[in-house]
């Protein structure tokens, strides 16, 4: 098997029909295949669980913007907690918004 068949069989093997990707191939015939991850083609499977991945992604931005925009690092852990406690009544807030408009409309 040669580099052009398993490049073939991984990227060309979609039909395109109409605009839409009829079939989808099996990847895990070839050894590349199960090394191939394409992120927004096989996301990966946190339906149950993608509420609890916000808390931390609220925290990051938090402390990150902070470091960024504070002079006195001592400071850091004060200021990153009330941004990080802004950022989620602000998601709080405009969820609760969007789900009364989507209701009443």
């Amino acid at each position: 098997m040669t580099w052009f068949d398993v490049s073939s069989s991984i990227f060309g093997a979609a039909v395109h029909m109409g605009g839409v990707l009829s079939h989808i191939p099996d990847r895990t015939s070839n050894m590349f295949g199960l090394l191939a991850y394409r992120p927004f083609l096989d996301p990966a499977p946190i339906d149950r669980y993608w509420l609890w991945l916000l808390p931390p992604l609220i925290v990051i931005v938090a402390v990150v913007y902070r470091v960024i925009k504070t002079d006195d690092l001592r400071r850091l852990p004060g200021s990153a907690g009330y941004l990080a406690f802004q950022i989620a009544l602000f998601m709080i807030v405009a969820s609760v918004g969007l789900y009364i408009i989507l209701r009443l409309g």
